[in-house]
């Protein structure tokens, strides 16, 4: 029977996924990888090979190509045991976890990144674009942080950080010299004074939430 193919990986779609578990019986054990946890707690799970590679430009070279991985079984993501889980979940399902924080999703979006999934990039920053505040304007320091020191500026998911600090910041928050990056605070004062006046900067910013339908963030 012949095998169905993605004619594109630029969104999930609900066609191709069907053809690929109506048609394809093959499949790979997937697991998590964390430093600091112990292999009772890793996600363990199986999933079509054809349908990680239909999403996936680095699975399909690697997984159906001429690598040494093509013949595997098994491989490890990446990424922690609840990313692993909402990975597999959008992958047979197209739909990402509502409700949590919006940086929940920055450790999937890097992983996305490097494992050239178009469609899951666009679907997280759907996510996070579309998503009403959460009790807290920005991302932590911390969490964003780690999503800068792993992305391009010119990759939608920093340029929707940086503007986001741009509008939401606030003088009584944590000062984050010693967390952000040094390129991507640059950037941020730098475009902050082209959008307030010095008293501002000095005395409060006005809280602004970032536009969804007034900025564009695609790859």
């Amino acid at each position: 029977m012949p095998q169905p193919t993605c004619d594109t990986a630029a969104a999930w779609s609900l066609r191709i996924t069907t053809k690929i578990l109506g048609r394809t019986t093959g499949i790979i054990k997937v697991r998590s990888t964390d430093e600091d946890e112990n292999d009772d707690e890793a996600f363990k799970g199986v999933i079509h090979k054809t349908l990680l590679c239909c999403y996936s430009k680095y699975y399909r070279a690697a997984l159906q190509g001429a690598f040494a991985e093509a013949s595997s079984r098994s491989i490890v993501l990446d990424l922690d045991p609840v990313s692993c889980n909402t990975l597999i979940g959008w992958l047979y399902s197209g739909k990402l976890p509502t409700g949590g924080r919006r940086e929940q999703f920055f450790a999937l979006y890097i992983f996305a990144g490097k494992t050239d999934m178009l469609a899951l990039r666009r679907a997280i920053m759907t996510r996070v674009v579309g998503t009403k505040s959460d009790g807290l304007a920005l991302p932590s320091f911390e969490k964003a942080a780690l999503a800068l020191n792993s992305l391009p500026q010119t990759s939608p998911l920093y340029r929707w950080l940086l503007d986001t600090y741009i509008h939401d910041w606030l003088p009584e928050y944590k000062a984050p010299e010693d967390v952000l990056p040094n390129g991507f605070l640059v950037d941020w004062l730098t475009s902050l004074s082209d959008h307030v006046t010095l008293d501002n900067v000095a005395g409060s910013l006005p809280g602004k939430s970032v536009d969804p339908k007034g900025n564009r963030y695609e790859d």
